[in-house]
């Protein structure tokens, strides 16, 4: 049976060290692609292409203002019935319906 639960071979958050290589990469990239000398001006260049975007303009504004909250409006059709207040007849009606539908 294989498992599931546990320490597993490459499970889990990346090393810092991997972190920062890649951002190193990242940022030789783009002082290459944008022909600038410091990291903090080929960010600026990157910043201001990436913010004419309309996914740009987004990731901007939810790092700026803060994400939206994502509200899930629920309706139940069919709310929780009080089973105290049924009669008796009707408790065991609805307890014979279950147990002919379990067959």
């Amino acid at each position: 049976m294989e498992k599931h639960g546990g320490k597993r071979e490459g499970a889990g958050r990346p090393p810092k060290a991997i972190e920062q290589h890649a951002a190193m990469v990242m940022k030789k990239a783009i002082k290459i692609i944008y022909n600038k000398d410091s990291d903090e001006e080929a960010q600026i260049s990157f910043l201001k292409d990436f913010g004419q975007t309309s996914k740009g303009m987004q990731f901007i504004a939810e790092h700026i203002f803060g994400k939206a909250p994502q509200v899930i409006e629920q309706y139940n059709e069919n709310p929780q019935t009080d089973l105290s207040k049924l009669s008796l007849e009707t408790l065991m009606r609805i307890e014979k319906e279950m147990n002919d539908n379990k067959k």
